[in-house]
């Protein structure tokens, strides 16, 4: 019998192929060749397609934006860190090995598509943590990044407050008089407010609400905040307050307009994105539509305002600065975790009133 000749193609994987009789004649046959491409697919440093090129018309993965970006500042405790790159990555090579942090509680929450996003765990405040995506991590093709890539940021610089006044010497009021309430409240990355309470005693933080300006009193240094004690019964009472960050992001408001219910899905939010660091999101009568809370972004506040008839899911760890609150609808948890920012103090004393 005749020996087969050659293929047309003997560049790259293609070298020594042979052709196969097919209605007798000899016809071009790459069916048996070992990691042959017609149109290079693989970035493996061989030439697939045979035409003397390697991997040619595939480019290496670049990140194109992080959440946070690089150098940002004033970031929340434990919030989620998110990864894009300008192409499908292989999930298989994101992990904690190769995206790496000298951040307290590295690991991978998910990875899909173009994106990532990492948690983190146990950090603490006024401290600056960078994450290095090495060239461990390829795209889809097999290409890896070229270089690696670093960014890195600061979380936020703590709240310094404390209670001056009443320290339990000579604070003695008539009820319906009064009283000023002297604290210091600074924070040198947000705009921070103090909501301040009454208590029997100066434990457990499980006391009564002060309402008017010191329900929201603004920062500052040894200042008063004026508590009207009328209607008070006469007693002996300790001042305690929690402190709250303002809000400063965006309000991201739920239509829920999407195919899904996944707070994922840019379409099923009013201005077509989805949340971001620090932004305020709000369900309100724009929609009755349940929501899944997929997304690790950490955000300053989230209300269930009146008007929402649907159920929000938290089916991710939920990073919050804020504050929640929920007038109308259902919030389920399940095992997600709040995280929060404020700091709470007693006063140094009791305060009387006759």
């Amino acid at each position: 019998g005749e020996s087969a000749p050659l293929n047309t193609l003997q560049a790259g994987v293609c070298s020594g192929s042979l052709q196969s009789c097919t209605g007798g004649a000899w016809i071009d046959d790459y069916s048996g060749v070992s990691g042959y491409e017609a149109v290079e697919a693989t970035c493996d440093e061989q030439d697939n397609d045979c035409d003397s090129a390697v991997d040619e018309g595939l480019t290496s993965p670049l990140v194109s934006s992080t959440l946070p970006f690089d150098g940002s500042t004033a970031m929340p405790l434990n919030g989620s860190v998110t990864i894009i790159w300008d192409k499908n990555v292989n999930c298989a090579t994101v992990n904690t090995m190769n995206i790496t942090s000298d951040s307290p509680g590295w690991e991978l929450s998910n990875c899909s598509g173009k994106q990532a996003v990492f948690s983190a765990s146990g950090q603490s405040g006024e401290t600056t943590y960078s994450v290095t995506v090495t060239t461990a991590v390829t795209d889809t093709s097999g290409c890896a990044m070229d270089t690696n890539y670093q960014f890195s940021f600061r979380t936020n610089l703590s709240t310094s407050f404390s209670i001056i006044e009443p320290d339990g010497s000579g604070d003695i009021v008539t009820a319906g008089d009064f009283y000023l309430i002297t604290y210091t409240l600074t924070d040198q990355d947000n705009v921070s407010t103090a909501a301040f309470y009454y208590d029997t005693d100066n434990e457990d933080y499980n006391g009564t609400a002060i309402t008017g300006i010191c329900s929201a009193a603004p920062e500052g240094v040894g200042v008063p905040c004026a508590w009207d004690t009328t209607g008070m019964i006469p007693g002996e009472y300790y001042i305690y307050a929690i402190t709250n960050l303002s809000g400063s992001g965006t309000a991201r408001i739920w239509t829920g307009g999407g195919t899904d219910t996944l707070a994922s899905n840019s379409a099923n939010w009013l201005d077509n994105s989805i949340p971001q660091s620090g932004d305020d999101v709000i369900f309100d009568g724009t929609s009755v539509k349940d929501c899944n809370w997929n997304i690790t972004v950490p955000i300053h506040s989230i209300s269930l305002n009146p008007g929402y008839k649907g159920t929000v899911t938290i089916t991710s760890t939920l990073s919050l600065s804020g504050n929640s609150v929920i007038a109308d609808g259902m919030l389920i948890t399940g095992d997600a975790i709040f995280y929060g920012n404020g700091q709470k103090a007693y006063s140094p004393g009791p305060i009387t009133i006759n």
